[in-house]
C-alpha cells in the first residue's frame, strides 16, 4: 500500500478544519502561568498557530497529585453560545499528560473537562466544549486552565512543554 497516496488528503483536510476553526475563534485576552517556569514566552507566542511556541518548565508542587505547569487564559466570547477551548502544544518528553479545565463562574469553582497523552515531539491540536451557562459570565468572560503532569516515563528533566495556540472557538 502506498501510504503517500493516504497523507496527502489527510493533511489537507487537517489545514482545512484548523483554517475553518481559526476563522471563527477569538484570542484570549490575558493570560497567567499560576505554576511551572518562563523559559520563553511572549503572549503573541499564543496568538497564532504559527510554530513560535511559548516554553514552559515544571515548577514547584506540594504533592504529587499538582500540576507542575498550569497556565491560566481568560478571553470575552459574547453571551450564553457555545465555545471550544482550542490548544496546540507538545511534549519533548514522553510520559506527559495535560488537564484542561474551566472556570464554573456560578459556583466559583474550577471543572475539569478532560485530559489526555500529550503528545512527544507531535503537535497535537485538542478541543473541549464548555456549557456556556456555566463557564460563561454576565459580561461574556471565559476563563480556561491547562496544566501538565508527569504520568509515565520521562527521558529528560526538567521536561519542557511548549504551547504554539490557544484560542476560543465559537460554536454554531
Amino acid at each position: 500500500m502506498n501510504y503517500k497516496n493516504l497523507f496527502i488528503p489527510l493533511f489537507l483536510a487537517a489545514i482545512c478544519i484548523a483554517s475553518t476553526c481559526k476563522a471563527q475563534c477569538l484570542e484570549p485576552t490575558d493570560f497567567i502561568r499560576f505554576r511551572g517556569f518562563d523559559v520563553d514566552v511572549d503572549f503573541s507566542y499564543f496568538l497564532e498557530s504559527d510554530d513560535v511556541r511559548a516554553i514552559f518548565w515544571p515548577g514547584f508542587t506540594l504533592g504529587c497529585c499538582e500540576a507542575p505547569i498550569w497556565l491560566i487564559f481568560d478571553g470575552n466570547v459574547g453571551f450564553s453560545q457555545p465555545v471550544d477551548f482550542v490548544f496546540e502544544a507538545r511534549a519533548r518528553t514522553p510520559g506527559l499528560s495535560y488537564t484542561m479545565e474551566a472556570f464554573n463562574w456560578n459556583d466559583n469553582t474550577w471543572e475539569e473537562l478532560g485530559s489526555g497523552s500529550q503528545s512527544f515531539n507531535i503537535d497535537a491540536i485538542v478541543t473541549f466544549e464548555i456549557d456556556p451557562v456555566d463557564h460563561v459570565d454576565v459580561n461574556g468572560e471565559v476563563r480556561a486552565r491547562l496544566g501538565w503532569r508527569k504520568t509515565g516515563f520521562t527521558i529528560a528533566f526538567p521536561w519542557q512543554v511548549e504551547v504554539d495556540w490557544f484560542s476560543f472557538c465559537l460554536g454554531e
